[in-house]
């Protein structure tokens, strides 16, 4: 009798540590696909950060008041923006829209500013006389805070297309604040003449 309900009790622990070492390595099992799972992904982040979309935070008081940085905002966080960088690869850039670009003036350096011209158009620049033409494969370029004193085109005048890295396709965060970045209306004052091969 009492052989026999040791030899009970062993088989229950037995049992009992099997299924114990089963869920473990069950678990473990799990884990690791899913691990496994996520660096399979990483690989594609990446490449969707750098060549498709990203999230940006304004750090310049350049585009206000379109953009907004932290430091002007009396309430909340700064604008964060969504940047489109297939457009920019594709040269899908019109007038109004305002893009990330690399200064020609400063190596290793970029920032918020918006297209007003393209590439045949004359062009009257804010700060003197006289009419400037827009070359093949560049813009004009210029902030809309015009008292900022970050450069823009009206001092090293029209910039590669190639310079641009983003088209900048609006706020998306404060939510008070979401809108497009695109204003259709911002080269009226400032072309002189249009060239009939851009849009608009």
């Amino acid at each position: 009798m009492l052989r026999s309900l040791v030899g009970s009790e062993m088989c229950i622990r037995d049992r009992v540590s099997t299924q114990s070492t089963g869920e473990v390595f069950g678990l473990r099992m799990a884990v690791r696909q899913t691990a496994i799972g996520a660096a399979c992904w990483v690989p594609v982040a990446i490449a969707f950060h750098d060549h498709c979309f990203a999230i940006r935070t304004v750090n310049s008081a350049a585009m206000q008041p379109s953009l907004q940085p932290g430091e002007m905002v009396a309430e909340g966080p700064p604008d964060r923006v969504l940047l489109d960088k297939i457009s920019a690869r594709k040269n899908w850039l019109y007038r109004g829209d305002a893009v990330i670009m690399s200064s020609p003036v400063s190596p290793g350096s970029s920032y918020a500013t918006r297209i007003v011209g393209l590439e045949g158009d004359w062009v009257q620049p804010s700060t003197r006389q006289g009419l400037v033409h827009v070359p093949k494969g560049h813009c004009w370029v210029q902030h809309d805070n015009m008292e900022n004193d970050q450069s823009d085109s009206n001092d090293f005048g029209p910039v590669a297309l190639a310079l641009v890295s983003a088209r900048v396709s609006g706020v998306v965060w404060p939510y008070a604040r979401i809108s497009r970045a695109h204003d259709p209306n911002i080269s009226s004052d400032r072309i002189v003449i249009f060239s009939h091969s851009s849009s608009p």
